[in-house]
């Protein structure tokens, strides 16, 4: 699975620089008569690492980095009884068993129905040919000419269908004693790494706010954020802040790079009079105030990259919470009433980013939001909340919202056939693992439509 990026600007894109546009041209038209207000400040945010404890969703984090687990479905398991018991075959939606069940499956003499469950026709060591996983930190042993599943070509070399065999040699962990030190690897423990800060980012912020009359007023605020993390390790520091949303970047008023990021979190026209105050343009709106807690406070997504939790007090969740393009109305009745509603765009939450300090992740974990989220991302939220205070000591407030909801759900799907025209090739893919297996035996490499390979090795299963 992976995210097909477009470079094309959506109409969300569309409305922000259109925002943006009305804004400037309206300022700069009734600049002389404009009272200005311009404030900024350059701040450095750290924060040092004080726990012994490394997160484990990173690759310099996990606790598989130095292991070399064995295969309970090895024949060489305990007393092999694991190898010979039956396994339930997966079959998806469509009919289809799985790639090395397929030829077992075949030799039934029917189709099998969607979803099927209970046929048991492959052994759980038909296709453990190794004693051991030969994974390390979730990088595989291939190939020597492959690059390896990250594609950086660190960890190479042959599959180890006979023990060791990969460039990974099982080895003792000098760290402790007796029967518990085997199955460790130098190599996978030199994937760990302590890094020293959490967070080491520079912030800068520019705030305009322009008093164009009694009635009228304008706000932009610029904001600059750059990562530094990645400097005070040797560890893998992932991509921080590009997402595949709006071209390369999580909003539609940002420019983002791997390490840094350049964004209008506020650009706005405030309109006030008497009872009516309405607010336009790229905003976010917050409905209550608890601190840590967000009952209430449901409009906007949140923005995790740059810090996860326990941002300063004083800021709470106002540096998290996504701008988007909004129109809010707001009317105070005679008695006290105050009916708040708004109109936005969709924009969703923003997780930390893998192989990062507050990643959530796992390391190997691909994510493909692309049908949902273009699915999503021209749907318009809006809602309304209604604050009456009944006596002095005594408000109530109710509210309705009607949204996308930003946080969305996970959950685990087959990889696409295709993506873009292009083909997903699964095991013939030259740094999978099964695909460099096959060509240590008679009969090549696995490819698309080829050969249906002899029992033995594949137990007749079926290239697809």
């Amino acid at each position: 699975m992976y995210i097909e990026v477009s470079n094309r600007l959506g109409s969300g894109c569309r409305v922000a620089q259109a925002i943006i546009i009305v804004l400037l041209s309206f300022v700069v038209t009734n600049a002389s008569a404009i009272s200005w207000n311009i404030s900024g400040f350059i701040r450095q945010e750290v924060g040092y690492r004080i726990s012994a404890s490394d997160n484990e969703n990173n690759r310099m984090g996990s606790a598989f980095n130095n292991r070399i687990t064995p295969h309970f479905t090895h024949s060489a398991w305990a007393d092999g009884s694991n190898a010979l018991a039956a396994t339930e075959t997966f079959i998806n939606d469509d009919g289809v068993a799985g790639f090395f069940q397929q030829g077992a499956v075949a030799a039934l003499g029917r189709t099998p129905l969607p979803n099927e469950r209970g046929i048991r026709t492959v052994t759980a060591g038909a296709h453990t040919l190794s004693p051991v996983n030969c994974r390390f930190g979730r990088n595989n042993a291939v190939g020597v000419s492959s690059g390896g599943l990250d594609g950086t070509g660190a960890f190479v070399g042959v599959l180890c269908p006979n023990g060791g065999g990969s460039n990974f040699v099982p080895g003792v962990d000098p760290a402790i004693a007796g029967a518990n030190a085997s199955g460790f690897s130098m190599q996978g423990a030199a994937l760990n790494e302590e890094p020293l800060f959490n967070l080491f980012n520079t912030r800068a912020e520019l705030h305009v706010e322009a008093r164009i009359n009694d009635y009228l007023a304008a706000f932009v605020k610029f904001r600059a954020f750059a990562d530094a993390t990645s400097k005070f390790t040797d560890g893998r520091v992932g991509n921080l802040f590009e997402n595949p949303y709006w071209g390369s970047n999580s909003t539609v008023t940002e420019l983002a790079t791997k390490r840094a990021v350049l964004d209008m979190p506020a650009a706005y026209l405030n309109f006030n009079r008497g009872p009516l105050w309405v607010r336009v343009g790229n905003q976010t709106i917050a409905w209550g105030e608890a601190y840590f807690f967000r009952v209430m406070d449901v409009v906007n997504g949140l923005d995790l990259r740059r810090h996860m939790v326990l941002s300063p007090g004083g800021e709470e969740y106002q540096d998290q919470r996504i701008a988007s393009p909004t129109l809010r109305v707001t009317y105070n009745f005679d008695n006290g009433f105050e009916l708040d509603t708004y109109a936005s765009m969709f924009s969703p939450t923003i997780l930390p980013p893998r192989d990062s300090p507050y990643n959530l992740i796992a390391h190997g974990t691909t994510l493909d939001e692309r049908d949902e989220f273009d699915d999503a991302k021209n749907a318009i939220n809006f809602g309304a909340r209604l604050s009456m205070p009944l006596t002095d000591q005594l408000t109530v407030t109710a509210m309705y919202s009607n949204r996308r909801n930003p946080d969305g759900v996970f959950r685990f799907a087959e990889a696409p056939a295709s993506s873009g025209g292009v083909a997903n090739t699964f095991c013939a893919g030259a740094a999978n693992d099964t695909n460099n297996f096959l060509t240590r035996f008679p009969g090549g490499q696995l490819t698309p439509g080829g050969p249906v390979f002899a029992a033995g090795p594949l137990q007749g299963a079926v290239a697809a």
